[in-house]
């Protein structure tokens, strides 16, 4: 019986070189592409045919780091590395990337490149920066709670019998002691909220079911004159949440995606709620925690102005808001929700349906108990 054919060791190095989860291209000394694997055809957005034999200098935007730094590995024929790069490419969600150059160990001056996607690392660790600033909030918001309330009380008490022997002048004033009093309180009972360790009471909850008692109330409320579209794969399991938080999260989100529009006064608003599935996209929120596969993706997308660049990074932390009257807790607030559903959210400025669009990106576990006959 004849023996089975072995592949030759060229076939299996390409096929590894292909399956690569980094970026691996293969440039000519004359700055030729001679070969890419599948990822670098992701990062770059662009099919084999529009990248094999082309310089790379002809496809690259004149901002973008790799020109130079391959034009430095040319002349030195020297290995060259850069982390945490930003990188926009076409269409690609890309942010921040890692790029490192190596000569082949030959005479032709041909260089391999690197790149490595480091946007979902990033992504994480600001989201537990964001943690760290909660949780201080959270020990704030205790102790502020206990000690400014009983002398707000007190406070109001006295405007309130000061009312009763002013004049109208009078008057006004102390039924404005009274007004910032309340506000002030009503700002810490919202602080409180973050304090709250609690484990919430969770049960099995169809996603779509949320989204549409929100859009209800949206459409009825604030956002009545702007357009909501549903984008749902109709096929998603159930998720184990608390149903009145991610009404409250998605609500949230929801108002805040109305207020963009309404801000750049376009007639022509709209948001798109969409849900989809995500195999593959497992992440350990903690240390302490186990690893989650958060395979339930739902999006809040809308075409308003998009987000100040220099808070980008800092939104879900308390506090940090643009508006003339926001109180920055509101985002903070959808950032908790997600952390106690064990999931993640980020914030997004990309191309959406050929237009610049802002998308609020909820990741969540589903739950392991699908059968609606059985108790959560």
């Amino acid at each position: 019986m004849k023996k089975p054919k072995t592949k030759p060791l060229e076939s299996l190095a390409h096929k590894l070189c292909m399956s690569m989860p980094s970026g691996l291209l293969c440039i000519d000394s004359l700055g030729k592409c001679i070969f890419a694997n599948n990822q670098i055809y992701d990062y770059l957005n662009l099919p084999p045919s529009q990248l094999l034999d082309r310089n790379l200098n002809d496809l690259l935007a004149s901002d973008n780091p790799l020109g130079p730094m391959i034009k430095k590995a040319t002349n030195d024929q020297t290995s060259r590395t850069e982390y945490a790069l930003p990188w926009q490419w076409g269409q690609t969600d890309i942010t921040v990337i890692d790029i490192r150059i190596l000569p082949l160990d030959d005479t032709t001056g041909k260089l391999s490149v690197f790149l490595t996607d480091r946007s979902n690392e990033m992504r994480i660790l600001h989201k537990r920066i964001g943690e760290g600033a909660a949780l201080s909030v959270a020990g704030a918001s205790a102790m502020l709670a206990h000690e400014i309330r009983n002398p707000l009380s007190g406070i109001r008490g006295a405007a309130q019998l000061l009312d009763q022997d002013q004049n109208a002048d009078g008057k006004v004033l102390t039924q404005l002691i009274c007004k910032e009093v309340d506000r002030i309180k009503g700002l810490i009972n919202r602080m409180e909220v973050f304090s709250d360790q609690r484990k919430l009471e969770c049960q099995r909850v169809n996603i779509h079911d949320v989204l549409e008692r929100v859009k209800v109330l949206a459409a009825a409320g604030f956002a009545r004159d702007i357009s909501i579209r549903e984008v749902y794969d109709p096929s998603l399991p159930f998720i184990l949440g608390n149903q009145n938080y991610l009404i409250q999260l998605f609500l949230n989100l929801i108002k805040n995606a109305a207020e963009a529009i309404q801000a750049s006064g376009r007639p022509d608003g709209e948001i798109i709620l969409t849900t989809s599935w995500r195999a593959g996209r497992h992440i350990r929120i903690s240390p302490e925690n186990q690893q989650q596969s958060l395979s339930i993706e739902i999006c809040v997308i809308d075409n308003g102005f998009g987000i100040d660049s220099k808070i980008a990074d800092h939104l879900f932390e308390p506090f940090v808001t643009t508006k003339d009257s926001g109180t920055g807790l509101g985002l903070a607030l959808c950032a908790k929700v997600v952390r106690d559903h064990n999931g993640l959210i980020e914030v997004q400025r990309k191309r959406y349906h050929n237009e610049e669009r802002t998308i609020m990106r909820v990741m969540l576990p589903f739950s392991t108990n699908q059968n609606p006959d059985d108790d959560p």
